[in-house]
């Protein structure tokens, strides 16, 4: 089982609750759902993605194309990552 929450705020879309069942991990599915999940951010409007990413999945969010923002939010145990969306 995999599930994303995708919050739209203008031209950005907030990935939330991104996760993919740990027996399934490193199968493709994770990519998959963020591939589909900016395309549903495209649709709404959206040229930016951003998400708050656990420190341990940061080299998986910078393989699908995210940057990072700030290298660790104030909680200490995410990043704050983006991706610039094309049309």
């Amino acid at each position: 089982m995999a599930v994303i929450r995708v919050d739209v705020d203008g031209d950005v879309a907030i990935f939330r609750r991104v996760a993919v069942q740990e027996a399934l991990q490193r199968q493709g599915f994770g990519r998959r759902l963020l591939e589909l999940s900016e395309d549903f951010a495209r649709r709404q409007g959206c040229s930016r993605v951003e998400s708050h990413v656990d420190l341990a999945a940061v080299g998986f969010y910078e393989r699908c194309g995210f940057h990072r923002v700030a290298e660790t939010a104030s909680d200490g145990e995410t990043v704050l990552m983006s991706k610039k969306l094309r049309r």
